[in-house]
């Protein structure tokens, strides 16, 4: 798997973070294996697993005093995993976290603050919220950002909803941070469109 400079940098960024958020947290497992300190990366992606492994192995290449396992658990699990190891206090020592969960294991103590080792320039501020609990504690490092988006097959589109101008209007949506499209039914538009 080949990976842009820009992302190498952010992971090594993650990892690095990753590695603090481990010693400032993690397991109650002290997790050395053959002097080694041996850490669980958590992750719900089985086709992003070989990035992250690569990401990983880049780290442990710097660090060889650490290793790390990615293990994958499917997203239909993984929230009912986390759930059980943060209520038994075995929860791995670096994993994903969404943002509708996040709030639920910052403000329960769950999660190390990454206030010092998120370099903030790197991030926009609608990631950087989207990882801080409600104390305003920054408690992950941003990762991915998803798109939302409408496909559609555009001749039906045009026939039967929009046209192209509106479509093509966009509107900055305050609450999110995102935008959204302006959409009109093809027979409100005034003559001529």
């Amino acid at each position: 798997m080949k990976i842009s400079r820009r992302q190498f940098v952010k992971a090594m960024a993650a990892m690095s973070a990753a590695s603090m958020l481990a010693a400032c947290g993690g397991s109650s497992d002290n997790g050395s294996s053959g002097g080694k300190k041996a850490l669980t990366f958590q992750i719900w992606d089985v086709a992003q697993k070989e990035g992250m492994e690569a990401m990983c192995a880049a780290y442990t290449q710097q660090h060889p005093e650490v290793s790390i396992e990615v293990q994958v658990t499917s997203w239909n699990e993984y929230w009912t995993k986390l759930e059980a190891a943060a209520t038994s206090n075995q929860m791995p020592d670096i994993f994903w976290m969404h943002t509708n969960e996040l709030l639920k294991y910052a403000d329960n103590g769950m999660l190390a603050d990454c206030t010092d080792i998120v370099e903030k320039d790197k991030f926009s501020e609608v990631s950087l919220s989207n990882a801080m609990g409600s104390n305003g504690t920054l408690y992950a490092v941003p990762k991915d950002k998803d798109t939302v988006a409408t496909v559609y097959k555009g001749n039906i589109i045009k026939n039967l909803i929009m046209d192209c101008q509106s479509y093509t209007k966009y509107r900055p949506n305050e609450t999110t941070g995102g935008i959204f499209v302006s959409w009109r039914r093809k027979e409100e538009l005034p003559t001529g469109a």
